[in-house]
């Protein structure tokens, strides 16, 4: 019997990149050894618009709507997914402490909200 758990670790380096191809928004440790990233096409919602795309690590454990439910905030980001992203199905969560700038928070959680744009509900940002 294989006992899902949670994946947990402290991103210190956040990016995001906006193109005519669309939209990611990713953390990663220090050494980029451990990164949670989303994708989403540019024009949502489109004929050519697959949902939100979600990697952990590897493209190996990834796939788009996988993601159950995703809270952010100041402290920290956690994602519930559907079933485990990996295939050793050992996480069915992440959890990451958020150290980084303040300002690339912010334009993480920005560019966040609007890869989930049509998956609202999926999607709590704390303070808003």
């Amino acid at each position: 019997m294989v006992v899902m758990g949670s994946l947990e670790f402290v991103a210190t380096i956040c990016g995001t990149e906006e193109s005519e191809f669309g939209l990611v928004a990713g953390i990663a440790t220090e050494n980029s050894a451990t990164y949670l990233l989303f994708q989403r096409n540019q024009t949502a919602g489109n004929d050519e618009d697959d949902g939100i795309y979600v990697e952990l690590n590897d493209q190996i454990n990834s796939g788009y709507n996988w993601i159950e439910n995703c809270t952010v905030c100041r402290e920290y980001l956690k994602v519930t997914f559907i079933e485990p992203i990996d295939p050793q199905k050992k996480y069915d969560q992440v959890v990451a402490s958020m150290s980084m700038p303040w300002e690339a928070r912010e334009r993480f959680v920005a560019v966040l909200k609007r890869i989930f744009v049509g998956f609202e509900g999926l999607l709590n940002v704390a303070g808003e």
